[in-house]
């Protein structure tokens, strides 16, 4: 699918699919699966529009989370439901769903809320982590202009914590940086952009991972979830779905069944 970067396994079977809703008119319930920022909603939303959006409804849960919002259109053919594990009742959709006379695109960051019974209703689509190529190309696209090089992209990509969302909310505040001081003309030079005034550091860690490391390292390289909390001041929620994700994917930090560790790669860094 045009302007689409990643994901290419997930949009060969998908553009099957399309072909034999808009052929065939063939029905689906497809379910994708992704952490917050990898591409859901924009996919689904590009489904929509080449299955035609005259024939397309989009829903979000409401705020008690025990119905739609807007109420269900029976008229329309193509429905997507964003944060569907915000429904509390989603037993109501089963009869729908089952009926082969409409298409259900289903989007959620935390599947393991969902009830088996819509689980198994839905052809599951499992977003892969994208790569840092690209990433590359999503800041191409964001960044609008022909003038930066390829070396540029890819540092950015490097610190986006491998999320198109966050690639693209860099190069946007990256555009009026751009605007008031221009295009730096060496890499260095975005470098020193991108950590002094932006504050992005390499690999994309954030001041809440540094916080954990700098704590991690004070105590002697391992800690419980329960000390780092106390010890850093940063929350739970925050440690486990924004700080932890990262530093293990990038095996700065591993959890073990004594703790959270500084692997012994990345404190022989640190003390080199």
């Amino acid at each position: 699918m045009s302007y689409f970067h990643g994901q290419t396994i997930i949009l060969n079977e998908i553009e099957l699919m399309l072909d034999a809703m808009i052929d065939d008119e063939e029905n689906y319930n497809i379910l994708f699966r992704a952490p917050s920022g990898h591409g859901k909603t924009t996919l689904a939303l590009r489904c929509m529009s080449v299955l035609g959006l005259e024939n397309c409804a989009y829903y979000l849960p409401n705020i008690e989370g025990n119905n739609l919002s807007p109420e269900f259109n029976e008229e329309r053919r193509i429905h997507t439901i964003d944060e569907i594990h915000e429904l509390k009742t989603s037993e109501f959709l089963y009869p729908l769903m089952d009926t082969g006379e409409y298409s259900f695109f289903i989007l959620t960051n935390e599947s393991g809320r969902l009830k088996e019974p819509l689980r198994n209703r839905c052809i599951p689509f499992i977003f892969h982590p994208y790569t840092l190529e690209e990433i590359s190309q999503i800041v191409g696209d964001s960044l609008q202009t022909s003038n930066i090089p390829e070396e540029f992209m890819t540092e950015i990509a490097d610190r986006s914590r491998g999320n198109p969302r966050i690639a693209k909310k860099i190069c946007e505040r990256l555009g009026y940086v751009f605007r008031s001081y221009n295009i730096p003309k060496d890499l260095d030079s975005l470098i020193t952009i991108l950590e002094e005034v932006l504050y992005i550091k390499e690999k994309g860690l954030s001041r809440f991972d540094e916080i954990y490391l700098e704590y991690l390292e004070r105590v002697g390289g391992r800690a419980s979830l329960i000390s780092l909390i106390s010890g850093t001041g940063i929350d739970k929620t925050t440690i486990l779905t924004e700080v932890e994700p990262l530093l293990l994917y990038q095996g700065i930090v591993e959890i073990t069944s004594r703790g959270r560790n500084l692997t012994n790669i990345n404190r022989s860094v640190q003390n080199a």
